[in-house]
């Protein structure tokens, strides 16, 4: 199924967009873009969805119950050579994100797994830039390129499905 969404993004403001699974057309996936100030914070709980929170542009402080995560992101641009940094956070978590300086995050959410044992996928976890792998995305006459920030696992679910 295609989506029929077209979203554009804000010029202006604290969100630059916001689609929902319902807004979307989507089964799984949700998709929130925030600009913060440097000193601004976001507040938010992850209720049955797990979240992949990646630092656009700038640099954040993310704290997921309690687990602090500092200095997160060192981009200017989303065009940087450099991978992006992300959190993984699971369902059920409060989470903040503070601004250390001006930055972009993406907020990209999908069902959480509950159906598992605790392991991995119960705690939040930092993905590093450099763990990142780039990948061509179209043919070799254009230079676009996809970087995959936090590879799947194996058992993920929702694949199976």
């Amino acid at each position: 199924m295609v989506s029929p969404l077209l979203a554009k993004a804000a010029p202006a403001g604290r969100e630059i967009v916001n689609v929902t699974p319902e807004r979307g057309g989507w089964t799984h996936v949700g998709f929130r873009a925030l600009r913060l100030a440097k000193g601004d914070a976001e507040s938010l709980q992850t209720g049955s969805r797990e979240l992949c929170l990646v630092v656009l542009t700038g640099t954040v402080e993310v704290r997921v119950d309690g687990q602090t995560f500092s200095h997160l992101g060192t981009r200017n641009s989303v065009f940087d050579e450099v991978s992006p940094a992300a959190v993984y956070v699971p369902s059920g978590k409060s989470v903040s994100i503070r601004a250390e300086r001006d930055a972009e995050v993406a907020l990209c959410t999908a069902p959480g797994d509950t159906r598992g044992a605790p392991g991995a996928r119960d705690r939040p976890r930092h993905h590093a830039p450099q763990r990142a792998r780039a990948r061509a995305r179209t043919p070799a006459t254009s230079a676009t390129s996809c970087r995959t920030t936090i590879p799947p696992p194996p058992t993920c679910w929702w694949l199976r499905s």
